[in-house]
């Protein structure tokens, strides 16, 4: 299977997969012939090299089953979950939801509460009106019940 590339005119841009981990481990020559390009016979420099091989492992096994889409589908599926709540409570997201992170415009006093309850996200410029904008992510780790427990906050006011 070939490594998707992408070709500007000024540069040839390389899809990082564990094929090209497993290459970049395996020396100059085995790279070269999967990046079609001339690589320094020193590749891997020693202190890369114990990396490289952590990375590809890693790499595989994200790759294996199509973890990564699962890990992808549960989180996106979590900020659709997110906004959906967000926007039955009055707060729909100011940005469609497209993967898994979720843009709304919150006050400032209940920013401060969830903040101190324990709520972790980041926050945009405000407005005149007491709001800000806020950053809310999903990933494979967020669970329902955290989503769940973020809009009963919420929904507390």
């Amino acid at each position: 299977m070939a490594t998707p590339v992408i070709r500007t005119a000024r540069l040839k841009l390389v899809a990082a997969d564990a094929r090209l981990a497993r290459a970049a481990v395996a020396g100059s020559g085995v790279l070269e012939e999967v990046l079609d390009a001339k690589v320094p016979g020193s590749w891997p420099p020693p202190d890369l090299a114990d990396a490289l091989e952590f990375i590809a492992a890693q790499m595989e096994a994200f790759l294996e089953g199509d973890l990564w889409l699962r890990l992808a589908r549960h989180a996106n599926g979590l900020a659709d979950r997110l906004g959906d709540g967000l926007a039955q409570a009055g707060y729909a997201p100011v940005w469609p939801v497209e993967a898994n992170e979720v843009f709304a415009a919150l006050p400032v006093a209940l920013c401060d509460r969830l903040q101190a309850a324990g709520a972790m996200f980041y926050r945009w410029d405000g407005d005149a009106k007491g709001h800000v904008i806020v950053r809310l992510v999903t990933s494979f780790q967020t669970t329902a019940e955290d989503v769940e427990r973020f809009l009963t906050a919420i929904r507390a006011g």
